[in-house]
C-alpha cells in the first residue's frame, strides 16, 4: 500500500499539480542584534504538543537558512548551539520560557521566518583588597531580576570563587538585570593558613574578616543597585573589599557525627535573598572564623533526598565568639489526602502534588500521590508554599482545607514538622481559543492573559498565553469562573501580578468559563 500511495504522488507530481496537503517552513537563522546569518546551528522541527520528541532537523548553511516539508497542522521550532541551552523560535532572550508555535496551512507564510538568535552575554570583573592586592578564592553571588510564573522574583542563579588574580566570570548568560554580592576572608586569616602556621584559635588573625560588598560596591544589601546587561554584551562589575574585625561561630551538633553534613551560613540579602557567607561540608562539629558582626542563619543538612534531615538557628555575632548548639530533625512535610471531584478516582494512579515556594517559584517539592490518595512532601526549606496538582493534563487542585493555623488562605507556612492538608482535585476545566488582531491584521508572538475576576492572590489561578503565528490563542486549561481577557505586546509583563493587571481590566473583555464548556473569543490589540 506505501508503494502505491507513493506512486500516486509522484505521478501527480509529474503532471504539475501542486499537493495541498503539503506545506513549507523555511527560513534564515540570524543573530538578533548584528542581523546576520547564523550558519551551523541547528534547527529542530517538532510538534507543538510534543516540544521533545523531533520530526527533523537541518544545520543552517552559510546564509542562515533552512527548509521542512510538513503536513498541515501547528509545529515548534527550535535552535541548538554549543554550549547554549535551546531556544524557541519567536522567543524574545536568551532562554526565554515564550515561544511562538508555526501554523502550517493553506493561506499561512510561513516559507519566509526570521529566527533570531539572542546572543549569550556575560559579567566578570576583579575583586581586589584595601591595599588594591587581588583577592583570591572570594566567593561571588550572582543573582537575577525576572518575571517567572507571571511574576517578577530575584533569584539567584549561581556561585564563582574569583582565582589567583582575583578574577571571576559568569558567562553564557540571558540579557537582563542582575546583582552581584561579594564574601570572602584576608588570605592571612584563612582557617588553613592559621593551621598550617600552629596559630591558636583566638589569634587576632582569625578574628580578622572581610565585609560583604555588593554592587556597586556598597556594604549594605538594601544598597545594592542591578546592572543592565544587553544580548552578547560583557559587563564589568569590580569589587574592593575591606577588612573588618570578626568573631567565630562554632557549631555543635552531636547527631552530625554520623553522617556527612552541609553548613550554610547566610545574611541578609538583596531583595529578600539570602547571601552566601560561607558553605561547608562536615562531621561532628566545626568552626566558621572571621564572621564580621551581624545577624545570620546557620543551617545544617544532609543531602539525602530519601530522608532529608536539617537543623538551623538564628546567630547574633556582635561583640564576641558565638556557640550554637544544633539538634537534627526530620525535614518539614505537607501531608494529607486527595479526593477526585466529578471525576474518575484512577485519576489519582497519575497524579503528584508539588508545593511551590511563593516568592521564588523554582523552588519546589514534589511527590506522587498514592491510590489511595494520601500523600507525603517532604520540605527541605522553610517558608510560604502553596498546593499545586500536577502531571495529568486538565487536572487542578480546586480547593485545599486544612484545620492547621499554618494555612491561611491557601498557603502554607513551613517551618519544621508536618502540615496536614486536605485537597480536592477536578478535571472540569473549560476552554477558551481565539485570534488577536491589530486592523485586519492577526498578530503573531504578543501576550494574551487571562486573569480571573477579583484578582485572586493565587499566581495558579491566572493563566498566559503567547499567540501562534496565526495569531492563534488557545486557553485548554481554564478553571472554571469569570475571566477578563486582554493581548499586549510586552512578553515580560508580570501576568498573575494583580496590581500590574489591574490598568487594563477596564479596556479587558469578560468571558465566562463553565467545566467543559469551549468559548470563541477574539481580542484587538491596541
Amino acid at each position: 500500500m506505501k508503494w502505491i500511495v507513493f506512486t500516486l504522488l509522484a505521478a501527480s507530481g509529474c503532471l504539475g499539480q501542486e499537493r495541498p496537503d503539503v506545506f513549507t517552513i523555511a527560513g534564515t537563522a540570524v543573530d538578533a542584534v548584528t542581523a546576520k546569518p547564523v550558519q551551523r546551528a541547528r534547527i529542530v522541527l517538532a510538534d507543538s504538543s510534543s516540544l521533545v520528541a523531533e520530526l527533523g532537523s537541518s544545520i543552517t548553511a552559510e546564509d542562515g537558512r533552512f527548509q521542512f516539508t510538513v503536513a498541515r497542522g501547528k509545529f515548534s521550532l527550535r535552535a541548538e548551539r554549543s554550549g547554549l541551552a535551546p531556544q524557541f523560535y519567536g522567543a524574545q532572550a536568551l532562554y526565554s520560557a515564550f515561544g511562538v508555535s508555526i501554523v502550517a496551512g493553506p493561506g499561512q507564510r510561513t516559507d519566509n521566518l526570521i529566527f533570531r538568535l539572542f546572543p549569550p552575554s556575560a559579567i566578570s570583573g576583579t575583586v581586589l583588597d584595601d591595599g588594591g592586592e587581588p583577592v583570591e578564592d572570594a566567593v561571588v553571588q550572582l543573582l537575577r531580576s525576572y518575571v517567572a510564573a507571571g511574576r517578577r522574583t530575584t533569584m539567584t542563579m549561581g556561585w564563582v570563587r574569583t582565582n589567583d588574580l582575583g578574577e571571576y566570570r559568569f558567562g553564557r548568560l540571558p540579557a537582563g538585570s542582575y546583582y552581584l554580592a561579594v564574601t570572602g576572608a584576608p588570605w592571612y586569616a584563612s582557617s588553613a593558613r592559621l593551621a598550617r602556621a600552629g596559630a591558636s584559635a583566638d589569634t587576632a588573625m582569625s578574628h580578622i574578616a572581610f565585609a560583604p560588598a555588593y554592587y556597586a560596591n556598597t556594604g549594605n544589601p538594601r544598597a545594592a543597585t542591578s546592572i543592565q546587561v544587553k544580548s552578547g554584551e560583557e559587563a564589568v562589575a569590580n569589587f574592593s573589599l575591606y577588612p573588618k574585625s570578626g568573631h567565630s561561630i562554632t557549631v555543635n551538633c552531636a547527631e552530625c557525627r554520623s553522617t556527612r553534613m552541609r553548613l550554610d551560613l547566610t545574611s541578609e540579602g538583596i531583595l529578600g535573598v539570602p547571601s552566601s557567607q560561607r558553605v561547608v561540608t562536615f562531621y561532628g562539629d566545626t568552626r566558621i572564623a572571621a564572621v564580621p558582626p551581624g545577624r545570620y542563619t546557620v543551617r545544617v543538612r544532609n543531602e539525602d533526598e530519601r530522608k532529608p534531615i536539617s537543623a538551623m538557628a538564628e546567630v547574633e555575632v556582635s561583640s564576641g565568639d558565638v556557640v550554637v548548639s544544633l539538634s537534627l530533625q526530620e525535614a518539614a512535610k505537607v501531608t494529607g489526602t486527595v479526593a477526585v471531584r466529578d471525576g474518575d478516582r484512577s485519576l489519582l494512579t497519575r497524579l503528584f502534588v508539588a508545593v511551590r515556594n511563593e516568592s521564588e517559584p523554582n523552588i519546589g517539592f514534589t511527590r506522587e500521590v498514592r491510590p489511595d490518595g494520601s500523600f507525603e512532601v517532604p520540605v527541605s526549606l522553610p517558608g510560604r508554599y502553596r498546593m499545586q496538582i500536577v502531571g495529568t493534563r486538565g487536572v487542578f487542585a480546586s480547593q485545599v482545607t486544612s484545620d492547621d493555623p499554618a494555612v491561611r488562605n491557601g498557603v502554607i507556612e513551613i517551618g519544621s514538622g508536618a502540615v496536614r492538608v486536605n485537597v480536592v482535585a477536578s478535571n472540569g476545566v473549560g476552554r477558551v481559543k481565539g485570534f488577536v488582531r491589530r486592523g485586519s491584521e492577526p498578530t503573531s508572538g504578543v501576550l494574551v492573559v487571562a486573569a480571573p475576576a477579583g484578582l485572586p492572590s493565587d499566581p495558579g489561578a491566572y493563566s498566559s498565553f503567547e499567540t501562534d503565528s496565526d495569531g492563534s490563542f488557545d486557553f485548554e486549561q481554564l478553571r472554571p469562573g469569570e475571566y477578563r481577557l486582554f493581548a499586549l505586546t510586552d512578553t515580560e509583563f508580570e501576568w498573575a501580578n494583580p496590581e500590574s493587571i489591574r490598568p487594563y481590566l477596564d479596556a479587558a473583555v469578560a468571558v465566562h468559563v463553565e467545566a467543559r464548556s469551549l468559548i470563541q473569543q477574539d481580542l484587538e490589540l491596541p
